[in-house]
């Protein structure tokens, strides 16, 4: 275009087609882009979530047959003793056979400690454990912790991948005796 062309569109027109062009470009930057971001955001949770239903359809008939031989074996084998509350002094006693039986086991015992600000709570207390070791000596570990006697139930295990071994994160419910103060 020639110069010619510009001078015959007036001043006033250029300036609404700048300030159009500015409205324009401000709707997309406040509303268009910020929604495109959130739209993505959303098609990206959605894939995870379908990912896990995925997963879900594919452990599920397994996680079926797990139940059905559960159902078929029974009790255990073994007699469990019945839980008996444990005094709070005797407790550091009970974290060294615990750590005792995990080295008896080929497991590398981290960490053991109550939860915080539980002692003295109630007749139950939660104790963290923390410990390498591998799947073969995982059920027998377990069996000889509820043969202690205190132990209520297992709340929570959590398994790790550590190089070759597993890493657990297991937290107990011990029984414990509730202490009346006199005065």
């Amino acid at each position: 275009m020639d110069r010619k062309a510009f001078d015959l569109i007036p001043g006033q027109s250029i300036r609404y087609l700048i300030l159009c062009g500015a409205g324009v470009a401000l709707l997309f930057l406040l509303a268009v882009y910020p929604s495109h971001e959130a739209l993505r955001k959303a098609e990206a949770h959605i894939a995870g979530l379908e990912a896990e239903i995925a997963e879900q359809d594919t452990l599920g008939p397994l996680f079926q047959n797990l139940l059905k031989e559960l159902r078929e074996i029974g009790d255990p084998p073994f007699p469990l003793p019945e839980p008996s509350p444990l005094a709070l002094e005797e407790l550091e006693g009970l974290m060294v056979q615990i750590d005792a039986i995990a080295r008896g086991h080929g497991m590398e015992m981290q960490t053991i400690r109550p939860e915080p600000g539980s002692p003295g709570t109630g007749e139950r207390m939660p104790l963290s454990l923390r410990f390498l070791g591998g799947w073969s000596n995982l059920r027998d570990f377990l069996i000889q912790i509820y043969a202690l006697g205190c132990v209520e139930k297992i709340e929570q295990l959590q398994i790790l991948s550590a190089g070759k071994e597993k890493l657990f994160n297991l937290t107990l419910v011990i029984l414990t005796k509730t202490q009346k103060v006199e005065g």
